[in-house]
């Protein structure tokens, strides 16, 4: 019933008119493209920022055309502890094994870039860097692998 309700509702003609409109003079096409490039930008923002604080600690996933970015953490590591670590000191960032049904070995952040300023992505990055630094300290069976220090 419920979706009778939302799928039977009616669209004004004149709104339907404007995006009609809309849509044949290129405007949602243009604005697509657009978004595109801005998380392009970002992506690539995010990227390099992600690798020069973490220098491979956290491995990042590498053909990913989407608006978030995976980190892959060791398989010992709570990525939903981290997550509702990060979270509580203000950085977002979902534990990956939370799309996973049934028995998985799966541990990450699932990462967001496409609508955060471009200013913030460092600046956030860095903060990111360094609640897991502490977090680190807190938790001795957080460890991540030493490979560029």
């Amino acid at each position: 019933e419920g979706v009778c309700q939302h799928s039977n509702r009616f669209v004004a003609p004149s709104l339907q008119l404007i995006l009609s409109k809309f849509i044949e003079r290129d405007h949602l096409n243009k604005h697509i493209r657009n978004v595109m490039e801005v998380a392009m930008e970002r992506k690539k923002i995010f990227v390099k920022a992600f690798q020069k604080e973490f220098k491979g600690l956290i491995e990042l996933e590498g053909d990913n055309h989407g608006m978030y970015i995976i980190g892959h953490l060791p398989k010992h590591i709570s990525d939903k502890k981290l997550a509702a670590y990060l979270k509580n000191n203000g950085i977002v960032a979902h534990a990956l094994s939370n799309y996973f049904i049934g028995n998985h070995n799966e541990s990450g952040l699932v990462m967001g870039y496409s609508s955060v300023h471009n200013k913030l992505i460092e600046e956030n990055i860095k903060k990111m860097k360094s609640l897991i630094d502490s977090y680190q300290l807190a938790h001795q069976s957080f460890q991540l692998p030493a490979k560029a220090l």
